[in-house]
């Protein structure tokens, strides 16, 4: 499907957030997708950038003020 940019936490009940990502990267769509991931878990700085260079575009740590979100939507968009 197409979309702009997709929101993914972590902590999903059954599928979890990893598990999307495993399962993109996998199928060589990982780096294709704008995908921006939040979590409210303890994930460790060295665990996001892991992240980040196997394709997420960026991982945020919940809670996050609407705006800060916002801006990091619009320049995933723009990327």
């Amino acid at each position: 499907n197409n979309y702009d940019v997709a929101l993914l936490d972590l902590a999903m009940p059954e599928f979890s957030g990893y598990d999307v990502i495993e399962s993109l990267e996998t199928t060589g769509k990982l780096k294709e997708q704008k995908l921006i991931v939040l979590t409210a878990s303890s994930i460790t700085e060295g665990k996001m950038k892991e992240l980040e260079k196997r394709g997420v575009y960026t991982c945020i740590k919940k809670p996050v003020q609407l705006n800060d979100l916002m801006k990091v939507i619009q320049s995933c968009v723009d990327a």
